[in-house]
């Protein structure tokens, strides 16, 4: 006598994904419909790529780490190498060469997806994780960087109880900002590193 194979089948989603039962998907969605609603007041609008890609393009664009032992591959039924999309960019930027020319700039893009690493899951790291991703495409202006910015700032605001945001000693995150140039004319003037 055959025994049933789907006896055995464990109702736990694959190490590393989630399952989002109500409760938890309500925050989820609370959370994504927040970061929508700063983008769209800003002009942003939403787009989304596949979920897999050419494994190519993250091989040539994201990185010995990302690009390589991190990423999710398979094979279709012709033997062509596809990868579950580890990061954002080599898709959106994929997308954006197909439009760049023929849209007026600066572009402003934002999308809210998931993503696949192989990599072992820890506390706070799995295999599949949700990320916004906002970018402004044509702009060389310092108000583009000023607008990444803000936004953060913004979406940061959002989540905060209003009563707090104008309190003096209420300080409930910080921003870090990073500019290759200040940190290259730093090490070359004051270090004398070029």
């Amino acid at each position: 006598m055959k025994q049933n194979s789907t006896k055995y089948i464990k109702n736990l989603p694959p190490k590393g994904t989630a399952d989002w039962m109500p409760d938890e998907f309500k925050v989820r969605k609370y959370i994504f419909d927040t970061f929508r609603k700063v983008c769209l007041s800003f002009g942003y609008e939403e787009y989304l790529t596949p979920t897999f890609e050419k494994a190519q393009i993250y091989k040539a664009k994201s990185g010995e780490d990302v690009g390589g032992k991190e990423l999710m591959i398979f094979r279709d039924k012709v033997d062509r190498e596809f990868a579950l999309r580890p990061e954002m960019t080599p898709s959106v930027i994929r997308m954006i060469t197909r439009i760049y020319n023929n849209q007026p700039k600066p572009i402003r893009y934002f999308s809210i997806a998931n993503f696949f690493r192989n990599e072992k899951p820890q506390r706070g790291r799995n295999r599949e994780f949700w990320q916004l991703n906002y970018d402004i495409f044509g702009s060389k202006s310092i108000y583009a960087d000023a607008e990444i910015v803000k936004m953060a700032l913004e979406i940061m605001f959002a989540f905060l109880p209003k009563e707090k945001i104008n309190q003096k000693d209420y300080k409930p995150f910080i921003i870090y900002i990073n500019d290759r140039r200040v940190l290259t004319h730093f090490l070359k003037e004051s270090v004398g590193i070029s």
